[in-house]
């Protein structure tokens, strides 16, 4: 009986990982390493500019994308027909009760500071209100003539604060300023603000107005335009201290793991701090081109830049880890070898998930909402540079390690 040997399985093209033109390229500069580290500094310097110029857009108009012909008929509806900004309110808790001549005339002096102050219009409070009603009430004017005449009459303020708590024509005047247990009162006003760092300007100088007055009493600001300038503001602060800490704990972890890795703190160090740097480099170029074609921090795109980290550090760890191997591998070889060699299997995997990723997220590109819209090609962005930094400047700080060139020598010192 013959028996018939198996036949062999040709693998030669799946275990290849001679380096193409491509890779020889990103290995060859390693050769000029301090002409691309300035070239990326040149680069880096009017993008990174471009960072002041970063805007935070969460107002309703900019949720909305104009190119829709709704959206923009609506747009043109609302700029010639919708009424004044959201009123802004300032909440007056007197210590003592508001139906009486030191706390009605609290009410009429904050009223008047308000106006004074600039950037204010449409102020109004219980005292205007019922001021201008008696212009062609009889019954508002004798009560209202009554307490200016007797101020200390406790009887003509109790009479006055039943009709206006129990009447039904006061508190149809009077009931958007004053609750129904009268501990408290609000002046209504509008600020002719344009973005949100107007509005929080508008708000610290209107409180420093109102607390140079030194009422008997408590006050505070709020409204609608308030509340969204300080969500902004927030989101601003909170997109640089988030970047910030997420980039320290990386910065933190990967000289922790490298020193582990390397079995020497100097060296851990400086191999932590190098793939660290193209991360922050990325983050840079991010945020600045963001501003230079005039994209906006929102929801959405807050952060970007602790993603931008998350992502383009596990690009670096592979990458390095690569090649240390390629570099222990073949010792008496020079960093563009090990270099070419890393970027033919690692590198190209890295390619392959980043083009994968990438595809994911540009879905978002279909969504009806901007915001989404805008994040999805901000990321794209986020995750071509991420994957570029690790393929040009990783490979070319790691080539800069103090005796990177002689294995055996650095291999000695460790």
């Amino acid at each position: 009986m013959t028996v018939t040997e198996p036949a062999k399985l040709r693998i030669n093209k799946a275990a290849r990982i001679n380096p193409g033109p491509i890779s020889q390229w990103f290995g060859n500069l390693t050769k000029k390493p301090f002409t691309v580290l300035i070239i990326a500094l040149l680069v880096s310097l009017p993008i990174g500019t471009a960072v002041s110029s970063l805007e935070v857009g969460f107002e309703t108009r900019d949720q909305l994308d104009e190119s829709i012909p709704v959206v923009s008929d609506f747009m043109i509806l609302a700029d010639r027909y919708e009424s004044s900004p959201a009123p802004i309110y300032v909440q007056f808790i007197p210590n003592t009760e508001i139906f009486s001549s030191a706390g009605w005339d609290s009410i009429g002096l904050i009223e008047n500071t308000i106006k004074s102050t600039e950037g204010t219009s449409d102020v109004s409070s219980i005292k205007s209100t019922l001021e201008y009603a008696a212009n062609s009430n009889p019954e508002i004017y004798q009560l209202l003539d009554d307490i200016q005449t007797n101020p200390d009459n406790d009887n003509v303020w109790r009479t006055f604060s039943n009709w206006v708590l129990l009447n039904d024509t006061g508190r149809e005047l009077t009931a958007r300023y004053l609750p129904e247990n009268p501990t408290q009162t609000v002046i209504q006003l509008s600020a002719s603000t344009i973005d949100w760092k107007e509005t929080v300007i508008f708000e610290n100088r209107l409180t420093d107005t109102l607390t140079d007055l030194n009422l008997d009493g408590e006050f505070g600001i709020a409204g609608r335009p308030l509340i969204l300038a300080q969500v902004t503001e927030g989101v601003a602060s909170s997109a640089v201290i988030s970047t910030g800490v997420v980039a320290g704990v990386i910065l933190f972890m990967l000289i922790g793991l490298q020193t582990v890795e390397q079995k020497n703190t100097r060296r851990g160090f400086i191999t932590g701090l190098f793939m660290w740097i193209p991360l922050g480099t990325v983050v840079v170029w991010v945020y600045g081109l963001m501003g230079m074609l005039g994209y906006e921090l929102n929801a959405q795109t807050v952060t970007i830049g602790a993603l931008t980290l998350g992502l383009g550090v596990d690009y670096a760890v592979h990458y390095a880890h690569r090649y240390e191997e390629e570099r222990h591998a073949n010792p008496l070889s020079t960093p563009d070898v090990w270099v070419s060699r890393t970027t033919v299997t690692t590198g190209r995997a890295m390619a392959g998930a980043a083009i994968t990723t990438a595809g994911g997220f540009a879905v978002l590109n279909l969504s009806g909402l901007l915001p989404l819209r805008l994040f999805g090609q901000v990321f794209l962005v986020a995750i071509s540079l991420a994957l570029l930094s690790s393929l040009i400047l990783l490979p070319v700080l790691l080539s800069l390690r103090p005796g990177e060139k002689n294995l055996e020598n650095s291999t000695e010192s460790e």
